[in-house]
């Protein structure tokens, strides 16, 4: 007897192997979202460090003072940067600024830290 068809087994089987392919697919779906989403924190937070740096760089070396209580970035209240200067570091008529960016994503706390010098002309 020549029967056209498949049997149950058959499609069980490519079932099986559905599954399989589709729960990868959207096992690596999944993980890029999260990582695209951990690319937008990073990058906000590298714009807030980078603002916050032009405007120290550009300001006159004697009003370039620490502050440790964490200023909103203009572009996203949601990045939190704060500074401390240290003076004639490494040599006199230098100052060190460690530059700190904090956000919260979910329950955890994140950060990126920074230095730069500023010399007085």
């Amino acid at each position: 007897m020549n029967q056209k068809g498949f049997t149950l087994i058959e499609v069980m089987m490519a079932l099986v192997m559905f599954s399989i392919g589709i729960t990868a697919v959207l096992t690596l779906q999944i993980t890029a979202v999260k990582t695209n989403l951990s690319s937008y924190y990073i990058q906000g937070a590298n714009n807030a460090l980078n603002n916050r740096i032009e405007k120290l760089i550009n300001e006159p070396y004697e009003n370039v003072k620490t502050e440790k209580t964490g200023q909103p970035d203009i572009s996203s209240p949601l990045f939190l940067t704060s500074w401390e200067v240290t003076k004639d570091c490494p040599e006199p008529e230098i100052k060190k600024i460690d530059i700190s960016v904090q956000w919260k994503r979910g329950s955890k706390n994140h950060h990126i830290d920074y230095f730069v010098y500023k010399k007085n002309f």
